[in-house]
């Protein structure tokens, strides 16, 4: 006859690793959402600089947050009439790798929305909502860049 062995083990032992096991599963996760935290944070600072960039004017600050940048008669052209006040991050979502031109990014679309301000006397137009897709090269510790824009105005 097969017999089942338990072996004795003290509460002070079962409560030890329990307060182990619980302290790892902490320190996991704080070491992951602490990295979530610095990647968003930076995706967050090249929209806002990208926003800056487009209420001054600057083209040299425009340029340093996309990918791919426009010349600066471009930008000139698309933004002399308004720009975007109050710039909000609606949500960043899960970076995904992607092959473009051949190289490995790592990709994140985020949604933003924001006041459509005129360029004269600072008047409201209206609403823009939409996505911005930002790149970096896989397992580089370069910086996030736009690489494409769907907004809408209204």
């Amino acid at each position: 006859m097969n017999r089942l062995h338990f072996q004795k083990v003290s509460a002070k032992n079962v409560i030890t690793r329990v307060t182990m096991m619980l302290l790892l599963s902490i320190i996991c996760s704080s070491c992951y959402t602490k990295s979530i935290r610095e990647q968003d944070t930076k995706i967050r600072n090249v929209i806002i600089q990208w926003g800056y960039s487009i209420e001054k004017l600057n083209y040299s600050l425009y340029a340093k947050t996309l990918k791919y940048p426009d010349t600066k008669d471009e930008f000139l052209a698309e933004y002399k009439d308004f720009y975007y006040s109050g710039l909000t991050i609606v949500s960043i979502e899960d970076a995904e790798p992607r092959i473009i031109a051949g190289d490995q990014y790592d990709t994140v679309t985020v949604s933003v929305g924001a006041q459509t301000l005129s360029r004269d006397g600072s008047l409201p137009e209206g609403q823009m909502h939409g996505t911005i897709e930002l790149v970096k090269i896989s397992g580089s510790d370069l910086e996030w860049r736009i690489h494409g824009k769907i907004l809408m105005r209204n």
